[in-house]
């Protein structure tokens, strides 16, 4: 590591690295890019991830007020493609109806187990 790099500065000026820029940081860090780790191969329509969690506050057009909504993410394992969808309450309904839907815009199930 630089010598000039002190607890979560990045480095002065001086020490010639610009962390700004991919070349500088690959300067600072080494020219070994990290490796993937932990990769996970699957077939088409085969697993799907998901997150669900506090999502981005968003202005209520009816009250005015700002409300915290709920952030729902599908993402394929086989293409990486995504959904991201708001709601506004959280239950298992709720999060059953954000699956169907999520699916839907994706292009529905080509296969049932």
């Amino acid at each position: 590591m630089d010598g000039n790099y002190i607890a979560g500065r990045p480095p002065s000026a001086s020490s010639g690295h610009n962390l700004y820029s991919t070349d500088g940081y690959r300067r600072l860090v080494g020219s070994k890019l990290p490796q993937a780790a932990g990769i996970i191969l699957t077939e088409p329509g085969e697993e799907a991830q998901v997150e669900y969690g506090g999502g981005p506050l968003v202005r209520d057009s009816q009250t005015g007020k700002y409300r915290r909504t709920r952030l729902f993410l599908l993402t394929l394992g086989y293409s990486r493609k995504c959904v991201r969808l708001l709601a506004w309450r959280s239950s298992a309904c709720i999060r059953a109806e954000l699956h169907e839907k999520a699916v839907r815009r994706l292009g529905g199930c080509d296969t049932s187990p």
